[in-house]
């Protein structure tokens, strides 16, 4: 437990930077590129993205899981390790070479751009996170990333001047993620050893790797390919405001994804070694504060919607209110089913049931992205995405309903949706009598902050909630003395 802990709080300690940094950088970027500018970075890195998910294939959860079962044995760990970093290294460096091929002969608007993503796609291929993920270093993962997101933010405040400067936001964005994948490479050496394998033996890791692929790929349909539907439909000022919604909810989603990063080595490490009863009681403890997470950051980004797109984005970006808003209802629904798939299916190698589940989102995210783009613009895109998140929660719940306390779990989360109405209520009246302004902003930030974390507490103290108490425990040896 005191590794969950302590990774979660590194995981979350640079969680809030990252949702701290496009906080200010964000407004900045939007007033100084605008809108159709946005809408071409997005476009452009939609498509590196795409190419950069193929390069990957299933290493992130298929990796991750590999290295947390085989890591108490140095030999065995050495030895899969280096037949995944083989066949990785293989498929993504052919992936690598394809995207070169697509940009010079089938882009024909945006070349320029589309040629400097290719360090985005390049990064992929050396990318190491799965490795230090299922060694549960969080630890160096976390350092490297805020030495390069407060690099990356000076730089954008630097060299990004005006309208004209698109270039070198894309030159500041993708190298960045490019000295990050590197960094990795440094600090390598010291947690494994690089062993001779034989080309043969690594390919036994394709087929699990392209299975894992297919939900990951899956998923970023209603990530990515809404982008791609939207801006050839409703054109680049409806993507521009699309994009930065999304940006908006994916940042305190991170909050989630990093509790899911955390939890899926020890879990399936515990599962490994057939500890299947502590496992199950971790994933019971761990779900009000996932639920607790959830709740907070779908209705503080419903309750200050209003007040934050013309605020942060200027007055182009009024009409993204309404998106923001009706967005924000996919982060419990996220929340529920990162819960689940990190702390039991993958861990415990369901990996067809977890497939069928974001497979099953992201068709319905498809049709309803043809049918309500064309018609709604950017409010037809967030509908599909909520319709999609919706779908695939629901989905693994029916499947997991005999094996797990499905009902116990959504009741755990009642108490969290009971406050968040609170709060939402609180901020709405607040901002009757605050101005729409930075100051304004803040101080409905602040409310909502308040409301909703004395009651969390209360709840939790009379509750006994153990993990959740035992977190604040810490925090108070460490820092209170």
């Amino acid at each position: 437990m005191a590794s969950v802990k302590k990774n979660f709080l590194y995981q979350s300690a640079y969680e809030i930077l990252v949702i701290i940094l496009p906080l200010i950088t964000s407004p900045y970027v939007s007033r100084v590129l605008g809108a159709k500018n946005l809408g071409i970075y997005s476009y452009t890195y939609s498509v590196a993205y795409y190419f950069s998910l193929f390069a990957l294939l299933g290493i992130k959860y298929y990796g991750n899981r590999k290295i947390a079962q085989t890591k108490n044995s140095k030999t065995e760990l050495a030895k899969v390790f280096s037949e995944i970093l083989c066949i990785h290294l293989i498929t993504s460096g052919i992936v690598f070479v394809l995207y070169l091929f697509y940009v010079s002969f089938f882009v024909n608007e945006n070349k320029m751009y589309a040629y400097l993503q290719a360090m985005y796609v390049l990064g992929s291929v050396f990318d190491l996170n799965w490795f230090f993920f299922g060694m549960e270093k969080f630890d160096v993962t976390v350092k490297r990333n805020t030495i390069i997101k407060i690099l990356t933010v000076l730089s954008i405040f630097a060299f990004v001047r005006s309208n004209s400067d698109l270039i070198i936001y894309i030159w500041i964005m993708a190298l960045g993620n490019l000295f990050a994948q590197l960094y990795l490479w440094i600090v390598l050496k010291k947690e494994v050893s690089i062993c001779k394998v034989s080309v043969k033996s690594s390919f036994r890791h394709l087929k699990p790797l392209c299975l894992l692929f297919i939900p990951l790929a899956a998923s970023s349909i209603y990530q990515v390919l809404s982008k791609i539907i939207l801006g050839n439909i409703a054109g680049e000022y409806q993507l521009g405001l699309f994009d930065n919604t999304q940006k908006l909810i994916n940042i305190p989603m991170s909050l989630i994804i990093a509790f899911g990063n955390v939890m899926l080595p020890k879990m399936s490490n515990m599962f490994k070694n057939n500890d299947e009863e502590k496992g199950m009681a971790y994933l019971e403890k761990t779900i009000p504060l996932i639920m607790c997470i959830a709740f907070a950051l779908c209705f503080g980004l419903m309750s200050v919607s209003e007040t934050f797109a013309p605020v942060f984005w200027g007055e182009e970006f009024t009409e993204a209110s309404r998106l923001v808003a009706i967005n924000a209802i996919v982060i419990p629904f996220y929340a529920f089913a990162n819960v689940l798939r990190t702390q039991f299916l993958i861990p415990r190698g369901k990996d067809i049931v977890y497939t069928f589940a974001i497979v099953g989102g992201a068709l319905i995210n498809i049709v309803a992205n043809i049918i309500l783009i064309p018609y709604y613009g950017a409010m037809g895109a967030v509908f599909g995405n909520v319709a999609a998140e919706v779908s695939v929660s629901i989905i693994q719940a029916i499947w997991l309903r005999k094996e797990v306390k499905i009902k116990k779990y959504l009741k755990l989360g009642i108490p969290f949706l009971t406050i968040g109405i609170i709060m939402s209520i609180v901020v709405k009246a607040s901002e009757q009598v605050l101005e729409k302004n930075v100051i304004g902003l803040m101080c409905e930030v602040a409310i909502g902050a308040l409301v909703y974390c004395l009651l969390s507490l209360t709840y939790f103290i009379k509750s006994k909630n153990e993990f959740v108490l035992s977190m604040l425990e810490n925090v108070k040896r460490k820092w209170i003395k």
